[in-house]
Order: structure tokens, then C-alpha cells, then sequence
């Protein structure tokens, strides 16, 4: 068992394999694997609220997000977005000097802290390569704003006591909270601020279990009820 400390330093968290590059839309992209238009998305937050705060976990090179606020930047000049992209290594691209919307942050998921709350908050991916993967759930579901909505791939299998899945359990306790999980695609969808109390105490993780859904090494995430 690793603790979340030592996970950081793990050759299957920090690996050349993981898609640090995906776009915004297209082929590779974000809009293709969480399956909704992101500038439509954020504009209907903007129209609602005024302003609009977007935070991506695990960005990657932050390509989606740079794209995504040159579009913005060029095709609603008038509207108040602001982009944050958070990672655990300085692997970003680099910022357009006229970029104002956009923000990188290096940091330990497990550590971080959110000072607001977000209006939308993705994480393509990132959450196979997290340890307490239920604690981090639980930040950034609280994150959210009051209608803000969270959407990412969340492997429920990945989350174990003893040898046996909680993916059916913790889908049916999430269900109950009114978050929406596909146990095939693993994409996991809530819509507005949510306060989850988990019965799970976290033990460590195990990054040498093998290949998840994807193909690629993940790293699972043992409790005790």
C-alpha cells in the first residue's frame, strides 16, 4: 500500500503514456470524452450568473484549456470566464502572453485546497491515477456552486474493500444523492453542490494492480467499512 504522499512519486501516476495532450474538440479531445460543448456550457453559466469559473483536474498541457480561452477570448469578448487548470507536474503549454482567462496551478490534488467555488469543474481521466479517490470526490463535489456541475470518468471498480468492488454500492448511495454514474463509460455527472458523507475509511493505494478499462495502468484505492 502507498500513501497518498508516496503515489506522487509513482512511475504509473507520472507517466509518459497518460494523454497529456488532448484538445478541446475533435478527435482527441475533451468535448469527446465527456460528451458535451464546452464553450456552450460555459456561456450558459456566464448568461446565468455573469461571470463564469471553470476548474480542470489533472489538465495535462492545459491545450483544451488555452484553446478554449483564445475562443472564448476572440468570439465573446464581452464575458467574464475564468479558466484554472490544476496538475501535479509543470508539464503545461505555454501561455499566450495575451491570455488573461486562463491559469495553471502545480499541486497534489490530495493537498489542494479550494478558496472557491467553481461553476463547472472536469477531470478527463485524471481521478485513475488518484489514491483517496472517494476524499478528492467529496472536495470537489463541495466545490461545485449551488447549480455548478461536475463531470468526469470516475472508476467506482477502481474503489475496493478488502478484494471486492464498491462500484455497485457507491453507485446506488450516489444515485440516491442525485449524481448520475454509467458503470460503462465510468463518466460520473452532478449537477449542483453536493455534501457526500462516505462510511469508508481510506487505507492506501496500490499502483501495481495492472490495466483498468483503458488499456493503461491505473492505480486502486482500498477502504475499510
Amino acid at each position: 500500500m502507498l500513501t497518498d504522499e508516496e503515489l506522487i512519486w509513482s512511475p504509473v501516476v507520472a507517466n509518459n503514456r497518460m494523454n497529456r495532450l488532448r484538445g478541446l474538440s475533435g478527435v482527441n479531445s475533451y468535448e469527446k470524452d465527456l460528451k458535451v460543448n464546452l464553450i456552450q456550457t460555459l456561456l450558459a453559466y456566464t448568461v446565468e450568473s455573469g461571470k463564469t469559473d471553470w476548474l480542470d483536474v489533472g489538465c495535462g498541457a492545459g491545450k483544451a484549456l488555452i484553446e478554449a480561452g483564445e475562443s472564448l477570448e476572440v468570439d465573446y469578448p464581452e464575458i467574464q470566464v475564468q479558466i484554472t487548470g490544476i496538475d501535479l507536474v509543470d508539464a503545461f503549454a505555454p501561455l499566450p502572453t495575451h491570455l488573461k482567462n486562463v491559469q495553471f496551478v502545480v499541486t497534489p490534488i490530495h493537498t489542494w485546497i479550494p478558496t472557491q467555488h467553481y461553476d463547472l469543474i472536469t477531470s478527463v481521466h485524471s481521478f485513475h491515477y488518484f489514491g483517496d479517490k472517494l476524499a478528492i470526490l467529496q472536495k470537489l463535489l463541495q466545490a461545485l456552486t449551488l447549480n455548478g456541475l461536475f463531470i468526469g470518468q470516475v472508476d467506482l471498480s477502481s474503489i475496493l474493500v478488502g478484494k471486492e468492488s464498491q462500484e455497485k454500492h457507491l453507485a446506488a448511495y450516489l444515485r440516491k444523492q442525485g449524481i448520475h454514474y454509467n458503470r460503462h463509460t465510468k463518466c460520473l455527472i452532478c449537477k449542483g453542490q453536493k455534501m457526500l458523507a462516505f462510511p469508508h475509511q481510506y487505507i492506501g493505494a496500490n499502483d501495481q494492480e495492472g490495466a483498468n478499462y483503458t488499456g493503461q495502468e491505473a492505480v486502486r484505492a482500498f477502504y475499510d467499512l
